[in-house]
């Protein structure tokens, strides 16, 4: 009797521990198929959920003679998994691109903005890639501004100034014994001073206009170094295509120089740059209208390098920030400040800027040639559909740097850069094409056929090539989307001079309050 009262108890003990057991595993089966859903299926997790913009960013700058030196800090905690913050600065006034960089957590990125009477603006992005590759971004981004004061106070201050002499450029660098430039210098054409347009990496770009005609031109003034060949690259292309014209490569009105500046003065194209669309472009949802905005942009712009290659250059700096838009939403290639003969390419200089326009074979340094150009197409393509690059950005001091797992990572994915499968397949069979690792196979190579390659990809199919520029043609649906950003800009500009109406300026901060 005593054994089967022992039995019976271990019996009912088993049953309460396996009653404990069935109910601690329902209590978290929701937790646990979570878990297993998230390590299945990583972008659906809440961990991978598309971040929130940072939103404690500190912004401290340094006042220097022609300048300030500018620090930003994200002070946020990282989001899970691998993360960055992409860092934007603008020219509050024409909205050109003035620093492209990005930060870690808790790290700080330095960099020198020029004196302007505008306000730069400040964007920053929360970045983070999901244990399977997707790399996610913050729909609105940390925005801030930060104002740099001049020797004089702005205009629309409203206080006693002297005029300014509209026949001279005050330069942004100026040389200890060079403040200015004389506009009159140029006897050919008589201009009058308008504003500042942005600084390049080989000098300074102003906008002018023929006290005549009317006419706008932009002057490009670079140092004149002695013994360097480098300023005579982009004076050398400009002066060809001068002598031979082709609609879509900007004209050079006028070459000079003196003891300290090369002068290049061009027409001015008004206008936007494939840059600004591609921050609209994800207002774009439907795929028919991007293909449709897309399919002459890529054709003027596969027709402009093509001219230039059967004519022996390379442009060899194709990004989306070169490719300019007229009103009627024509293309422009501009700045051909690396623009070099085929003949004369030196391999081991990677002439473009990263990460834009550095082809794998430039990033190898093995001889390359017309088809680096067309590898930089497919990249300003690949931002105009997805927002976003086909790789990890690097720059410059990455390229240099002994770090060679970073190397490494970088050369992996130039070479098998990663094309969305959402994508029509058109569209992906473009971009598969023209960002080809090997050069000799890449579309528009001349082992190819050239442009006849692009032209014959199904994305083209029943596109009439000729003619694009002609004013018999329907208006481009690219106009409506520039209008849209113009109109964008003017409302910013004129919320921003209601501001400063309504405020003071506070000369011991030499800030607005």
């Amino acid at each position: 009797m005593r054994r089967l009262n022992r039995k019976l108890v271990a019996a009912n003990r088993s049953f309460v521990l396996v009653l404990l057991f069935l109910s601690f595993c329902l209590l978290h089966l929701t937790d646990f198929g979570r878990a297993i859903s998230s390590r299945l299926h990583p972008t659906q997790s809440k961990l991978c959920e598309v971040p929130l913009p940072p939103s404690d960013v500190s912004i401290n700058g340094q006042w220097k003679r022609n300048g300030a030196l500018l620090t930003i800090t994200v002070n946020n905690p990282p989001p899970p998994y691998y993360h960055h913050f992409e860092i934007e600065v603008r020219d509050g006034e024409d909205d050109q691109l003035v620093v492209n960089s990005e930060v870690h957590w808790d790290t700080s990125v330095k960099f020198e903005l020029k004196k302007s009477d505008h306000p730069y603006e400040i964007f920053v992005h929360t970045v983070v890639t999901c244990p399977n590759g997707t790399e996610l971004r913050s729909n609105h981004p940390f925005k801030g501004s930060y104002k740099t004061e001049t020797s004089k106070l702005p205009k629309f201050m409203n206080l006693q100034e002297q005029p300014a002499n509209d026949s001279r450029i005050y330069l942004k660098s100026p040389k200890l014994h060079r403040s200015y430039v004389d506009l009159r210098i140029f006897d050919t054409l008589n201009l009058r001073y308008i504003r500042f347009i942005a600084m390049g990496g080989q000098g300074e770009v102003h906008l002018t206009e023929d006290r005549i005609s009317k006419h706008q031109y932009a002057v490009k003034i670079i140092e004149n170094i002695r013994n360097t060949t480098s300023n005579e690259f982009e004076r050398h292309a400009l002066e060809f295509f001068q002598k031979h014209p082709k609609p879509g490569i900007l004209r050079l009105a006028l070459s000079q120089e003196d003891e300290d500046f090369v002068y290049l003065i061009t027409d001015f194209i008004d206008g936007l740059t494939v840059r600004d669309l591609i921050r609209l472009s994800s207002q774009i949802a439907d795929w028919p209208v991007r293909v449709q905005i897309l399919r002459p942009l890529i054709a003027e712009s596969c027709q402009i390098v093509d001219f230039m290659h059967q004519n022996g250059f390379v442009h060899r700096d194709l990004k989306a920030g070169n490719f300019f838009l007229d009103m009627n939403g024509h293309v422009t290639i501009g700045d051909l400040g690396t623009c070099i003969e085929t003949s004369l390419i030196k391999p081991r200089v990677i002439a473009g800027t990263p990460p834009y326009a550095v082809s794998p074979e430039m990033f190898l340094k093995v001889p390359y040639g017309n088809s680096a150009d067309y590898w930089s197409i497919g990249v300003m393509v690949f931002e105009f559909c997805f927002g976003k690059l086909p790789f990890e950005p690097f720059n410059r001091a990455m390229l240099k740097s002994d770090n060679q797992t970073a190397i490494k990572e970088i050369r992996r994915r130039l070479m098998s850069p990663d094309i969305p499968r959402h994508a029509p397949q058109e569209i992906r069979q473009l971009l598969a094409g023209l960002l080809n690792s090997d050069p000799h196979k890449r579309l528009g190579s001349p082992e190819l056929g050239g442009i006849q390659s692009i032209q014959q990809q199904p994305l083209f199919r029943d596109f009439k090539w000729d003619d694009l520029r002609s004013p018999l043609n329907e208006e481009l649906l690219v106009v409506k989307w520039i209008k849209i950003i113009r109109q964008k800009r003017e409302k910013r500009k004129q919320k921003f001079a209601e501001k400063i109406k309504n405020s003071t300026y506070n000369h011991t901060n030499q800030t607005f309050v």
